[in-house]
């Protein structure tokens, strides 16, 4: 069965406007010229003639732009639309902490002033009643700081910072189903060391909060979100394309990651009333591993053996698939290392001696 596509919002015309017609064939033919024109013209006017005829293209292309709002996708409708390999009903593309990583989750905790806090909140009549997305939201506040607090990046270059309501656009990979346009939406939380939360090319993480009870229905959106920053880092030329994220309604959590393939695994979904110590020792790792993805925010700065091969470093602490045996060899001691060193305003990366 074919996936569900939303209407593509229209613009309005507006009264007492003038408007052209691009599909007009008249109109299409004011914007050509004849094969010779840019030769017969003189060598200073050929920038200025050229600048014209782009401009006059990329507006007509530009007009039949199609975007999709990525909080009206279906997970199937994302992941075709995008390009993205993942399959919600494969075990293949199951996402966890590694036997041993939740063998020492049984003794991490909050600190003691964001547990009170949040045992205060989800003891109170008004977030049992109705669970709007906005206490959703004063909940993960609550544990972003936390847990940022508890990580140790003090030795990084730059620090992550929390921006909210970011704005993420992700091409259209699919333009023979879709056409060519774009996915947009509004992501509530991003994680990145950049100085402007618009520099999606400096995001490592993404955060997306729901109601009560609707946790799930986030991850076509974080999916959207995610290939939109991994785009974002592409262009940039980043070392490192996986990109992390979180859905939850603050009762339930789910835990996704884009990695460089373009390839997608999700957490099942954990209970913060049964599985609160796992939750946080997920968002821990997924901080973790999102600082040491670049250079820019790694504390490990002499002799890094891992930031090259990152994939298979991630495999130390999470499982991908059904088994935690993984086909890729994973041994340091052969690898390469690397110093980070600092360029203002860039930290690049250099064989270590």
């Amino acid at each position: 069965m074919a996936a569900h596509i939303p209407p593509v919002k229209k613009r309005k015309l507006k009264n007492g406007h003038s408007y052209l017609d691009l599909d007009d064939p008249k109109v299409q033919g004011a914007f050509r010229f004849p094969a010779d024109t840019l030769d017969t013209l003189p060598e200073c006017a050929r920038p200025a003639f050229e600048l014209v005829v782009k401009a006059l293209s990329t507006k007509y292309v530009r007009d039949a732009e199609k975007v999709y709002q990525a909080g009206t996708l279906s997970v199937s409708c994302a992941v075709d639309m995008l390009g993205i390999d993942y399959d919600q009903e494969n075990a293949a593309y199951n996402w966890a902490l590694t036997s041993d990583e939740v063998k020492q989750a049984e003794n991490v905790n909050l600190s003691s002033w964001a547990q009170n806090t949040l045992d205060m909140i989800k003891k109170s009549r008004y977030y049992t009643r109705y669970h709007p997305e906005s206490l959703t939201r004063t909940i993960i506040d609550i544990l972003l700081c936390d847990r940022l607090d508890f990580l140790d990046d003090n030795e990084s270059n730059h620090h992550l910072h929390v921006a909210s309501e970011v704005n993420i656009d992700a091409p259209i990979q699919n333009e023979s189903a879709y056409g060519w346009g774009r996915v947009s939406g509004r992501a509530d939380w991003t994680l990145g060391y950049g100085a402007y939360k618009a520099e999606l090319g400096t995001v490592l993480a993404v955060v997306e909060a729901k109601r009560g009870g609707y946790a799930s229905s986030a991850i076509s959106q974080l999916l959207a979100y995610l290939a939109g920053v991994q785009d974002a880092r592409k262009d940039a030329g980043k070392i490192n394309y996986d990109i992390f994220g979180i859905a939850t309604d603050s009762n339930v959590f789910e835990f996704v990651v884009l990695c460089h393939n373009r390839c997608a695994y999700v957490s099942e979904p954990l209970r913060w009333s049964m599985r609160r110590s796992t939750i946080i020792a997920f968002i821990d790792h997924i901080l973790r591993k999102a600082i040491e993805s670049s250079p820019h925010t790694t504390p490990v700065k002499k002799a890094n053996k891992h930031i090259m091969k990152y994939d298979k470093y991630l495999r130390d602490t999470f499982t991908f698939g059904s088994s935690e045996e993984s086909d890729i060899s994973h041994d340091e001691d052969d690898g390469q290392s690397y110093d980070v060193i600092v360029v203002e305003p860039e930290s690049i990366l250099k064989k270590a001696s």
